[in-house]
């Protein structure tokens, strides 16, 4: 490409700015048709050097000293090659990048232009030259040349040993002042040092000698300073603002400063450095001094300029952002260089900056905020209005308020006369990214700015905005609510009122951005009452019922609060749903942890917390609350097809909560006074709410247990406490204040209301047998009282549980089996009855009572049974056997066998057995007999068993974990590792023989005579178990008998007799004593 001088590229090139100062000389150096345009000053050439930006000015000062540091390489010798290091190599490329264009200059014709940029940096660039020659001495005849007649560097006259004001008239106009700190070196102009000490006197006498003003202070660590600072225009706004801070004290000094100031600034704009500016702030960020004064938020200051001509081309509405945010503009954290004006000052200032023609409805690229926004994120009131007086609007604004869009040109020349007219009050329709200020307004919580943006900014308080560039719209209602707390609640209440003045919808759709709430159930939720009263006071909006995730705001209060009385009451009665779904979070043990189900008010109310939970009832209830069965969760998905994205994406609903508000309020864990309202809570429910205690359902939320009656229920409370499954015989219900003051009113309650007390619940208890089966006495009085059946219900497809089979599983409850049995119960009546954790089965009130032993046995404590659970067991046999228990062994044909088909893995079970672990009762033959005989010490209740029970000695009985045993054979069974005999066995075999059992039957035996047989002190006994021994069992156990018996001191004849009698051989070793024994006796 071919550029002459004028062409418009390189005019364009030049004016844009694209390229700084280093830059364009360097690009001039590539094109010899470039060259002449260094010579050329106009405003478009080359020649013309700008020191408006502070870029500019240190970019020269680089270009001049680099230029001297290429011309010294290429006069000395070459240097040696350059070190493997970035920089270096970067530095070495730049110098051979501008070899060509300084050597061009350092020609023949390069003497001119060295001369005119003499002439620049003179009185500008402090020791510049002197820097140059103790750098590069070898540019001394070049400095010499540049310099001429003169004997001192034209860049300063040196350095100046005191600020007295009768030395003034002595002193160089260019003369710099250089100041040391810790390593960092700072070059000031006198002017510049004079202002800063607020010395007027000697600034003015500088000014009457014509001191130049187109300088700045330069600083740096050295010797590079190299860093451009203020000017004196800006030192003098400094001093402005110091004067200001001192109040009444630095009012002359202000009057007289502004006087200054307008001299200063005709100075300026005549040496064409009015608009130069200074270096604020972190990343390059710059302002002139029209911005520092607005800045400072000094609107005389500012006033003065622009009458002076400062505020030329330039951008105003950057001013204004200026004027708002002051050195926020350039710290984000609010860090102040100075104390900030006060927003009346800041006001002023925008005011004047109104007069100058400031666009105020134009929002800037980097944020996407106006003044007006701005302002409201700063919660200046002041400027806010001032801004409105101006012409702005609060976009969104009213459609009706919007006038066409209009581009007025954002750079405007302000140097005309104060008088002219503003420009015209345009309101460009905001761009996607624009603040919204009543948005902005609403979550500052300041209702002065909300009336304020809504009477005079004619914002639509029913618009959405956002509150930052790229956010989320809302809208402003939400936005005031959801940026609020209970400590706010006041001043949030003051603004949605006033939104509401202005016809803002409080009642718009639920979003899901929100969590799906509206404003109302938001403020609710945090508990913000008088918000809430506010949102509502127009009436409340009932989420639409195909709304998967419907907020409730009467839940929401519950949830909120554990005193919500008053709020539902206004709720309630702005026409909140009484019986509408909504959200609640609940918490489940395990790994669910917090999830989120749909309950209604009624179930709300029991799932919360709540104080005064009656009168929260019957509010909701006298409002027409309804204690009815709860959906299930498909009936809230709609059966047509979605209608729009938005629909396809919305969420699938939670679960709806399926315990029922009576079953809730019966299984309540409440204590003290405040369980003692759940009976007549209860009975509200019931006879008002349409509650039915005899409708099965779930008596807390997420219960793994099927569906059960509300008598049935309050009767399960009492099992959290004290579980019988599985619990020793003596232990009883933890807490019986529990079931005296919890349990047995609520029954009575449900009993009032017209609870069945025959009730069968699905695992086939009814409440007496559930209340015999956890050992509630006084329960189990009330509904015998009541009505209930003592012998049990049995229902079609249930188990089949009767009540004094539950009570003989409590074995020290002896007054509740007196009770069953005084009101009818059957002794000897067969129930299911679980056992243990893994064992139910169907059995009889004697054969439970029994189970603890036969339990004991297979937990390894034969032996060990303490005398307490051996006389409870005693008791409760001898009361049952007393009443006519029978304990004889029911026919073999009755016994019903489960069986299991080969294809399928089925089961055909009959329905009143369920054999979790082992068979149940009715295919075994459960004996309490045989079980009996497995406890040391247990001979009165055989001998009971056996005469009054009509136990067979007999027959062969099962145990509940072990088969087909004679009883016999169970007592001689037992086992002791030292070979004595166990505790009790004699008195067992005693009382077995007493009533009736048969020695001489084979099958009675077990396979092995114990050892500890020939340790029977009972020789009576001991005589009559070997004659009735099996042969296959003497013979085998006799040679050991043989021997013992031989050696006993004396010998036992009889015994050996007996055995011999037997048939049991005599050993060679003992055929000598067997003879001599039995010589001896003839």
């Amino acid at each position: 490409m071919k550029f002459q001088k004028g062409s418009k590229e390189v005019t364009y090139l030049v004016r844009s700015q694209v390229l700084d100062l280093g830059s364009l000389w360097t690009f001039s150096g590539l094109s010899k048709q470039l060259l002449p345009l260094r010579k050329d000053t106009s405003d478009d050439g080359l020649g013309s050097v700008c020191f408006d930006a502070v870029s500019n000015r240190e970019d020269l000062f680089k270009l001049v000293y680099h230029f001297f540091k290429v011309t010294d390489r290429s006069s000395s010798p070459p240097p040696p090659p350059p070190s493997s290091s970035s920089s270096s190599s970067s530095a070495a490329a730049a110098a051979a990048a501008s070899s060509s264009s300084s050597s061009s200059i350092l020609g023949t014709g390069g003497m001119p232009d060295l001369e005119d940029l003499c002439k620049m940096l003179q009185g500008r660039y402090p020791f510049l030259l002197v820097r140059v020659l103790e750098n590069y001495p070898t540019m001394l005849r070049k400095v010499q040349c540049i310099l001429g007649d003169r004997d001192e560097d034209s860049t300063s006259a040196g350095p100046l040993n005191g600020l007295q004001e009768d030395c003034l008239s002595t002193l160089s106009r260019e003369e710099p002042v250089t100041i040391t700190v810790e390593g960092t070196s700072r070059s000031a102009p006198l002017l510049v040092i004079v202002l800063a000490l607020e010395n007027l006197d000697s600034a003015e006498a500088l000014l009457d000698a014509s001191a130049r003003v187109d300088v700045c202070e330069w600083w740096g660590q050295s010797p590079h300073i190299n860093i451009a600072g203020r000017t004196p225009l800006h030192a003098l706004l400094e001093f402005l603002q110091r004067a200001k801070q001192e109040g009444e004290g630095g009012i002359q000094k202000r009057e007289r400063g502004l006087g200054l100031l307008r001299r200063l600034a005709k100075a300026s704009r005549e040496a064409n450095c009015l608009r130069w500016e200074l270096r604020v702030g972190g990343g390059g960020k710059t302002t002139t001094a029209l911005g520092l004064a607005c800045i400072y938020g000094d609107a005389e200051a500012v006033k003065v300029l622009r009458e002076e001509g400062g505020a030329a081309a330039v951008n105003v509405r950057s001013l204004a952002f200026l004027a708002i945010g002051g050195w926020e503009e350039f710290f984000g954290d609010r860090r102040y260089l100075t104390p900030p004006p006060s927003s009346n000052e800041r006001a002023e200032v925008v005011r004047a900056l109104g007069e100058m023609g400031m666009v105020v409805n134009r929002a800037r690229k980097i944020d996407g905020h106006t003044p007006l926004s701005l302002a409201v994120a700063r919660t200046r009131e002041a400027i806010v209005e001032t801004l409105l007086d101006l012409g702005a609007l609060s976009f969104p604004s009213c459609p009706h308020i919007i006038d066409p869009p209009a581009s007025p040109t954002e750079t405007q020349s302000l140097s005309s006369s104060p008088s002219s007219p503003p420009l015209s009050s345009s309101h460009p329709l905001p761009t996607v990214d624009e603040v919204s200020p009543l948005r902005l307004a609403c979550e500052k919580q300041t209702p002065s700015l909300v009336r304020l943006l809504c009477e005079k900014g004619k914002a639509n308080p029913n618009a959405p905005g956002k509150r930052e560039k790229g956010g989320r719209a809302a809208h402003p209602v939400m936005a005031a609510v959801r940026s609020s707390s209970p400590s706010s609640d006041s001043s949030t209440a003051e603004v949605v009122t006033i939104l509401h003045e202005f016809r803002a919808d409080m009642n718009f759709p639920q979003s899901l951005e929100d969590d799906n709430h509206t404003p109302l159930t938001l403020a609710v939720s945090r508990g913000m009452i008088e918000t809430s009263k506010a949102l509502g006071s127009s009436g409340v909006h009932n989420a639409a019922a195909r709304h998967t995730l419907p907020r409730n705001p009467v839940i929401e209060a519950m949830a909120s609060s554990e005193s919500a009385t008053d709020l539902l009451s206004f709720l309630l009665e702005r026409g909140a749903d009484p019986n509408q779904l909504g959200l609640l979070e609940i918490f489940r043990k395990g790994e669910k942890g917090r999830e989120r189900i749909l309950v209604s008010p009624l179930q709300a109310s029991l799932l919360t917390e709540q104080e005064d939970l009656l009168a929260i009832v019957k509010l909701l209830i006298h409002h027409g609350a309804r204690c009815v069965p709860p959906p299930r969760t498909q009936s809230l998905r709609s059966p047509e097809p979605p209608a729009s994205s938005e629909e396809v994406s919305r969420p699938s609903p939670p679960p709806v909560c399926q315990a029922s508000a009576l079953l809730l309020a019966s299984s309540d864990k409440r204590t003290g006074h405040l369980s003692a309202k759940i009976p007549d809570l209860i009975r509200l429910l019931c006879s008002e709410g349409g509650g039915n205690p005899n409708l099965p359902g779930k008596g807390r939320e997420g219960d793994t247990h099927g569906e059960e009656l509300p008598l049935q229920a309050v009767l399960r409370l009492a099992s959290e406490y004290d579980d019988a499954l599985g619990s020793h015989y003596e232990e009883r219900t933890k807490d019986p204040a529990l079931v005296e003051d919890v349990v047995v009113p609520r029954l009575l309650a449900l009993l009032i209301c017209g609870a069945n007390p025959n009730a069968v619940a699905g695992d086939g208890h009814s409440p007496l047998s559930l209340a015999c089966s956890l050992g509630l006495e006084g329960a189990a009085e009330l509904l015998l009282e009541r009505g209930a059946k003592p012998r049990g219900v049995r229902a079609a497809g249930a188990k089949h549980r009767v009540p004094l089979v539950e009570a003989a599983r409590r074995l020290c409850s002896p007054a509740l089996l007196t009770r069953l049995l005084d009101r009818g119960a059957d002794p000897n009546a067969r129930g299911v009855v679980r056992l243990s954790k893994d064992l139910e089965v169907l059995a009889s009130p004697l054969e439970v009572v029994m189970y603890e032993c036969d339990q004991r046995v297979m937990d390894g404590y034969v032996g060990n049974v303490d005398e307490k659970k051996r006389k409870c067991t005693e008791e409760a046999s001898q009361l049952l056997i007393d009443r006519g228990a029978r304990a004889d062994l029911p026919p073999a044909a009755a016994a019903t066998v489960t069986s299991q088909t080969a294809g399928g893995g089925g089961e055909e079970i009959d329905r009143a057995v369920d054999a979790v672990r082992v068979p149940s009762a009715r295919e075994r033959q459960i004996s309490p007999l045989v079980i009996a005989c497995q406890v040391p010490f247990c001979d009165t209740l055989v001998r009971r068993l056996c005469k009054e029970a009509k136990a067979n000695p007999n027959v062969r009985g099962d145990t509940f974990y072990d088969r087909r045993k004679f009883p016999l054979a169970v007592v001689l069974e037992r086992y002791n590792l030292n070979r004595t005999v166990p505790k009790g066995s004699v008195e067992l075999l005693k009382a077995l023989i007493e009533a009736g059992a048969d020695l001489y039957k084979q099958e009675s035996w077990p396979r092995n005579l114990p050892r500890w047989l020939s340790r029977i002190s009972d020789r009576d006994l001991l005589l009559q178990l070997i004659r009735a021994a099996p042969f296959g069992l003497i013979d085998f156990r006799g040679p050991n008998l043989l021997h013992y018996f031989l050696n006993e001191k004396p010998p036992w004849k009889e015994g050996v007799v007996a055995l011999i009698e037997r048939g049991v051989t005599v050993l060679e070793r003992l055929e000598e004593k067997v003879a001599a024994l039995m010589e001896g006796e003839s």
